[in-house]
This record gives C-alpha cells, structure tokens and sequence, in this order.
C-alpha cells in the first residue's frame, strides 16, 4: 500500500475540519501542519535502518503535529477519532507483513554468537482465531452446558495498539439437556452425578476434553452456598478441558446477567438508566447499568424453585429461604413429606 494516499486521506479530513474551526486562515493552518507532519514522517524514518517511510512513521508523527496547530481538547479528539478509521485500516493491512519481513532478515543475518532463545514477535500470529469454549452453569435449580465456537481478531488500533484479539463473532454448536441440579442433600451437591452428566453431553456433541480450547464452570445462587460447591468447581474444571472456573458469588452473577442481557451496550447507547432482574432457582440478581457502565448490584433470597415438590405435592427440596418462611407461617413441613396445595400457594404468596 502507498503511503501518499493515506496521507492526502488524512488532509481531506483535517481541511473540512479546519474550515469551520480557522475559517480564512484554514488553508494556512492546514500548510503549516503538513509542514510539521512531513518533518516528523521524514525524522522518524531516517532512524530505521533502510530509512523507507511506512504506516507507523505517519502514525507517531500524526498527533504530535496536530498537537502544534490545535491544543488538546475537544476539537483535538473529535479529529483524532476521525482519522483513526484510515490510520487503522492501513495498520491491519501492512503491520503484519512488514513485520515478518523484518523477522525474515534478523533471522538470516543472525550470527552463531546472537541469542538462541525464541523470538515472540508482536505480529506473528494469524489476524483472526478460532476457539473452541464450554459454559457449565450448575446453577440452585437447575444445570446445563453449552459449547460454542469463538472467533476473535486480533485488534489494530493506533490511539491503543495493544494488538490483543477481541470477540467479533459466536456460533453455538450444541446446547446440553436442562437437569435439576443433583444433592445427596439439603447441604452437598452430588459431584459424580454432575460430572457423569457432563460426561454424556460431551459425547452427545462429539466433542472431547482435548476439542476444548478455553471457557468457565460457573456456580450460582444457593448451589455456590453448598458446603461442597469449590471442590466441584475444581472437579468438573479439570476434566472438562483447558478454561478458567469460576464460582459465581451474589455480586458477580449479578453482572453476568447484566452483560447477558445486553443492558449494558444498551445504557451506553440509549443513555438510559436501565435495571435488569435475573430470576433464578433459588435467587433474584438485580443490576442497575447508566451510561455503559454496572452502577449497582445486589441479590435477594427469592427464585422459582425454592421448594420442589413432584405432582402428588411430596416435598423433594427445600431450600433455607423456604424454611424461614415455613417457621414464620407456623408449618414444619420436612423432605418426602407431603404438603397440601394451599400450604404451597401460601408459601409462594408469603
């Protein structure tokens, strides 16, 4: 790619906008930044090695040199986030192969007495990259898991050239069967019984530990209270794949589902102070977004499945909130016990 082009790209832009901010004196403001701009392109390439001017020359000299004509501001940002669009393209499409060329020679003119020890250059990996992940989500009342295929690009942005790869795109390749999450009881979640329903879904997508490039085991609401609730985190982690796990505490189920349900992007670009309520098994994660960001969180004891009874009313679970509620109504209702149809609606009521 010619580096003139780009150039006059960035000018085109700069002229518009100096016309409404120096109206008669933007024709001279605008000679007085190419002046500047040209002298920095031109001082920077002189210190690489072949003295050839490339896209990073024009991206180092860019702000300095509207910095001389327009202090920083307002005005400076907006013409900065203007420019970025032709500087980045210009990076995504160069960096990558000048680089390796670079690479390509340091390894040809190495001498037996350089380092032996491996290079990891910026730019050496491809520009997009696919990832296979699993999400297990073992949640008060009910398990399931999905597997998903993630591409991700890598980023060329010159205002922050982290290069690192951002989510662009997600395909969902097999969701499990729901389950009631397994107990031995009131207190244990049953880890074998979990892991051998992992085990089988796993098979149903065709899928093997080995297939799993990244993802997250995640325990939430009255299931993350269970005396067991780390060990089977670690268990259901570590034959599942490569991922990093994660038990979910009040707080930060409450931005997933914050994040889940989009009312984050939402609040940035409605401006808008939105809340979203996660009602699950056991509980209700609350989160207050504005303006892109979480504001607030908090989580109450109440869900959809607090106490589960099967259709001839006999109790099979009942969760500590349940109990608080059954001691204030005066009932002592216990597991396999059968409860009457109006003790159920006024426990729901309550």
């Amino acid at each position: 790619m010619s580096s003139i082009p780009i150039k006059w790209q960035i000018v085109d832009i700069l002229q518009s906008n100096f016309e409404i901010l120096f109206g008669k004196d933007a024709e001279t403001v605008l000679n007085e930044f190419i002046r500047e701009f040209d002298k920095l392109v031109l001082d920077q390439a002189e210190k690489s090695s072949d003295g050839s001017i490339t896209i990073i020359n024009f991206i180092t000299a860019f702000k300095p040199a509207l910095n001389l004509v327009i202090p920083l501001g307002q005005d400076f940002d907006r013409i900065v986030r203007q420019v970025s669009p032709v500087l980045n393209a210009a990076l995504s499409k160069d960096s990558h192969k000048e680089i390796q060329a670079e690479l390509s020679s340091q390894v040809q003119t190495r001498s037996h007495d350089s380092p032996t020890g491996q290079i990891i250059p910026r730019y050496d990996a491809p520009e997009n990259m696919t990832l296979m992940s699993v999400g297990i989500d073992i949640g008060s009342s009910t398990s399931h898991l999905v597997f998903s295929k993630l591409v991700l690009k890598r980023e060329r942005n010159f205002q922050n050239p982290s290069y690192r790869f951002m989510l662009v795109d997600r395909e969902i390749v097999y969701e499990s069967d729901i389950i009631f999450t397994p107990l031995l009881d009131q207190y244990t979640i049953d880890i074998e019984a979990v892991v051998q329903f992992c085990e089988e879904e796993y098979r149903k997508a065709g899928l093997t530990r080995e297939d799993i490039d990244t993802g997250a085991v995640v325990v939430t609401g009255e299931t993350a209270k269970k005396q067991n609730a780390a060990e089977i985190v670690e268990r259901v982690a570590s034959e599942s794949g490569k991922f990093v796990s994660a038990s979910a505490g009040p707080n930060y189920e409450s931005v997933l589902g914050a994040m889940g349900s989009g009312i984050i992007d939402l609040s940035a670009e409605t401006g808008k102070i939105i809340m979203n309520i996660d009602i699950g098994g056991g509980t209700s994660n609350i989160a207050v977004c504005s303006k892109g960001r979480v504001l607030s969180t908090s989580c109450i004891n109440v869900g959809g499945r607090l106490l589960g009874i099967d259709s001839e009313f006999k109790i099979w679970r009942i969760d500590q909130p349940t109990r608080f509620i059954m001691q204030h109504l005066g009932m002592s209702y216990e597991l396999d016990d059968i409860i009457s149809e109006s003790d159920v609606k006024l426990i729901a009521e309550t």
